[in-house]
């Protein structure tokens, strides 16, 4: 291919996705395994934090929760974005 063919083209082509997508894939999927083990006897220590966190934010406004916990939104805004 030459050089100036875009770089999703190519991904498009031979199937391979980007590592943006990647990324945000393995980000919905461990928000996934967080929600799915909050209703086990005994959580996982990072769904124990996820709880407190949701207990948190809930004092605060969703703009105050956002701003304080980056990786929160960007759960937000790839569900959003998803539909």
């Amino acid at each position: 291919m030459k050089k100036s063919t875009p770089n999703n083209m190519v991904y498009g082509e031979t199937g391979f996705l980007t590592l943006k997508i990647d990324i945000e894939n393995r980000i919905v999927a461990y928000w996934s395994k967080l929600c799915e083990d909050m209703n086990n006897l005994s959580p996982k220590h990072s769904t124990i934090v996820y709880k407190n966190l949701l207990i948190v934010s809930m004092t605060m406004t969703e703009n105050d929760v956002l701003n304080k916990f980056p990786w929160l939104a960007k759960v937000k805004h790839i569900l959003i974005s998803c539909g």
